[in-house]
């Protein structure tokens, strides 16, 4: 059995635009708890709000909210530095310093499948290894807006079929030995981070949307690209040759083509071509 911290790392500015996500992704991760409580012999969860408080923010209501949900009680930490590694690395010392066997890192805008955290202690449990991870796949909804239902479309079909070639982790949802991880480089994603451990795919998905439009997303694939040349990690799904390779050589099965396809693929190109811009 194992004793997991699960850590919520949140900036202070998305308390109010992501609340409705974050009650989300308590529920979610309280469900995946109670479904590993046969693997769990202890755990916590701690929210960690960074950055600088809304005006008139009501902190203890706030953190009463928070308890309501998941009818245990949430530790909750406030840093005046709005930064996730910083966050991360925080959560990472406050877990070895409770001698817990696992850390978790989750990311407040997710949706979770129920048996995700006990397949990861399952898998953690069968191999010796430094984490345990999963991928991240996008999710559209009912309001999702037509650049989200395309440019998911193609991102969906990319990971089902496997086409990257350097598969890589996600660093919204994952599982590490805190004594073997002992923090993570600043500025660095996560997800490329832990490629260089020893860590083993579930072969499952987490979920989370898109920005609304391109222009978000160009500029969102623009600050991964900084923190992945921070560690000279190259990502297959922003590499423009790959790009290129896909336009002309296939990689799907035939019946995918589509005129669904094509947009789907050309609102993925447009986006790809403009973070270099």
């Amino acid at each position: 059995m194992f004793t997991c911290y699960f850590f919520l790392p949140i900036a202070f500015n998305q308390v109010i635009t992501r609340k409705a996500k974050l009650f989300r992704v308590l529920l979610d991760l309280s469900a995946n708890i109670k479904s590993a409580l046969p693997l769990i012999s202890d755990f916590k969860i701690h929210i960690h709000l960074n950055g600088l408080p809304p005006d008139d923010f009501d902190y203890i209501r706030y953190v009463v909210s928070l308890n309501r949900i998941v009818s245990v009680d949430i530790t909750t930490s406030t840093a005046a530095v709005s930064d996730k590694i910083l966050a991360v690395n925080l959560g990472l010392e406050k877990a070895r310093a409770g001698n817990y066997d696992l850390f978790f890192c989750v990311d407040n805008d997710l949706r979770i499948p129920t048996v995700t955290v006990r397949l990861m202690l399952e898998t953690f449990a069968s191999n010796k290894c430094e984490g345990v991870v999963c991928e991240k796949a996008p999710l559209v909804t009912h309001a999702s807006t037509e650049f989200q239902q395309s440019y998911s479309y193609f991102i969906g079909l990319a990971l089902n079929y496997q086409i990257f070639p350097n598969r890589r982790p996600t660093g919204s949802f994952y599982c590490v030995d805190p004594l073997r991880l002992s923090a993570f480089p600043l500025v660095s994603n996560e997800g490329d981070y832990l490629t260089r451990f020893k860590i083993i795919h579930t072969n499952t998905f987490v979920y989370s949307e898109y920005p609304h439009c391109e222009t978000d997303e160009v500029s969102r694939r623009r600050r991964i690209s900084l923190a992945s040349d921070s560690l000279n990690y190259v990502r297959d799904i922003q590499n423009f040759e790959f790009v290129n390779h896909i336009e002309r050589k296939f990689p799907f099965p035939s019946e995918l083509q589509s005129d669904l396809f094509w947009r789907a693929f050309f609102t993925y190109k447009s986006v790809i071509e403009r973070i270099d811009q």
